[in-house]
């Protein structure tokens, strides 16, 4: 299984010299929040890493927009959402009560770093060419 570079590198095959590829993604705003991380902490990486990643697969950054504001995300109304509907599977599938159960922590632990430790970004990369 690859890594960002090797998810870099194929995309930007893809793409002809001067396109365009959007990446949605959370980075660390600086590596002392780390630590808060919940869910999935080694595949956040801080901004410069980034940065220095997309420098090596040869994409110029175009744009980036920022993630939500505060107030924008609805995290409450998305976890009740995920958590009915995981409840609804746990009555129809009750031997997969652990996969969902597991699924809704993760869920929450990702709401969670959304909040306290990461900013979303959408990043506008060109295809720099050769």
């Amino acid at each position: 299984m690859g890594g960002v570079s090797e998810a870099l590198s194929k995309l930007k095959a893809t793409v002809k010299p001067g396109g365009i590829i959007l990446i949605e993604e959370g980075y660390i705003p600086d590596d002392g929040k780390r630590d808060n991380i919940r869910f999935n902490a080694d595949v956040y990486y801080p901004l410069q890493h980034w940065m220095a990643l997309f420098k090596e697969a040869g994409l110029d950054l175009a744009e980036t927009a920022s993630g939500h504001s505060e107030g924008e995300l609805d995290s409450d109304s998305g976890m009740a959402a995920i958590i009915a509907r995981a409840d609804e599977l746990i009555v129809k599938h009750p031997d997969k009560r652990a996969i969902f159960e597991g699924y809704v922590r993760n869920q929450q632990n990702e709401y969670a770093d959304i909040d306290d430790s990461l900013v979303c970004v959408t990043w506008v990369l060109r295809n720099g060419g050769l």
